[in-house]
């Protein structure tokens, strides 16, 4: 439902304030949207928390009623129950998402709304300030322990959505792969000291869809053949149509599962499983256009070495959910490693990239 429309039925709906049943009467007549309050209340008591005093808290004190024991103390015994209260309201939210009782595009808008004002919000308030630097911090990390400050490596490769993977990930030169591989360990120490000294250092690289584990592994792979990995800039510079297209796909598939996390009805199981499956579709749509692109560079040992990479940064939990299709496209025979030795000691003489292991992270967030 429009933002017009919610004012012309007198019911004004900000994502930043709770529906408040009483004034909103076509809300109030909902089965699905008084159903889905009444059982996000229980997920809030059940928390040790009281709904009237949360509303109270997350409205800015507009409405509900006042903690007894004062705002400031009631907002941090409170955050203390929040990843317990968010995980049981997404679950309500998914399970009436796809129920009978919520079928219409009304019903459809008033749920995600109201989850999101609800656990949305709730998360705002809880939310330390450290959590809107963090990417900042972390981008600093790359000044800090590049030697010299190596310019050719852009954090923007490893942070932001909209350019993840599209760019010369260690470097475009012998030189500054060199000076990247002898600093990543310093490079890796920084980010995650970042990371743990915030307190929701650990929540922020879930949104963003940053795995550490799955980054140093797929460091160490591209510094073992720096000179395959350089080579392959020759190959992925100017991708195909048909490459274009995948990478088209994988960007619709993301924006829509970006609106449905931000609407609160995504349990963390179904985000993952969605994040999994859009990774490995995504394996199988590109490698195989760049196998069929009759192109003397794209090598074998360098699709190999693409394919790898890509499967080192798979999380763990997409082998876990998906065992039979990673095995498939991560099978060593894919990887064609004998093959890497013939590129040793070779030079490239290639500077530039645009697009380079379009799946290097897959981030839904990073905007947010």
């Amino acid at each position: 439902m429009a933002i017009k429309q919610l004012l012309a039925a007198g019911c004004f709906v900000v994502l930043v304030v709770l529906f408040d049943l009483a004034t909103c009467q076509q809300g109030s007549n909902s089965q699905c949207q008084q159903t889905f309050v009444n059982n996000a209340m229980k997920c809030v008591q059940n928390g040790s928390v009281n709904y009237q005093n949360l509303l109270y808290l997350t409205s800015n004190r507009s409405r509900g009623s006042a903690p007894p024991e004062g705002t400031e103390a009631f907002k941090n015994r409170a955050c203390l129950s929040r990843m317990t209260i968010d995980s049981c309201g997404k679950m309500i939210a998914a399970t009436m998402r796809n129920s009978t009782m919520c079928m219409s595009p009304m019903e459809q808008q008033q749920l995600m709304l109201t989850a999101a004002s609800i656990f949305g919000e709730f998360d705002r308030v809880c939310a330390h300030p450290c959590r809107y630097t963090l990417t900042q911090e972390i981008r600093q990390c790359f000044s800090y322990s590049m030697k010299g400050g190596n310019s050719q490596i852009n954090p923007q490769t490893f942070l932001d959505e909209a350019s993840r993977g599209r760019g010369s990930i260690i470097g475009s030169t012998h030189e500054q792969v060199h000076d990247f591989c002898l600093n990543r360990q310093s490079l890796l120490s920084c980010i995650k000291n970042k990371i743990n000294i915030c307190p929701d250092g650990q929540y922020m690289m879930k949104k963003m869809k940053i795995d550490i584990m799955s980054l140093e592994r797929a460091f160490d792979l591209l510094c073992q053949h720096p000179n395959v990995y350089l080579h392959g800039l020759q190959c992925f510079n100017d991708p195909t149509q048909e490459v274009q297209v995948c990478y088209r796909e994988m960007d619709n598939k993301l924006t829509n599962m970006q609106i449905l996390e931000r609407q609160q009805t995504l349990t963390d199981q179904q985000i993952y499983m969605q994040e999994c499956s859009i990774r490995l579709s995504l394996m199988d749509c590109e490698m195989g256009a760049w196998r069929r692109r009759q192109h003397a560079p794209c090598h074998p040992a360098i699709l190999g070495l693409h394919t790898e990479l890509e499967c080192r940064l798979l999380p763990d939990y997409c082998m876990n959910l998906f065992p039979s299709l990673v095995q498939q496209h991560c099978s060593p025979m894919n990887f064609h490693q004998e093959q890497r030795a013939q590129f040793a000691g070779a030079a490239s003489t290639t500077i530039t990239l645009t697009t380079l292991f379009a799946m290097l992270f897959v981030s839904v967030f990073a905007r947010s």
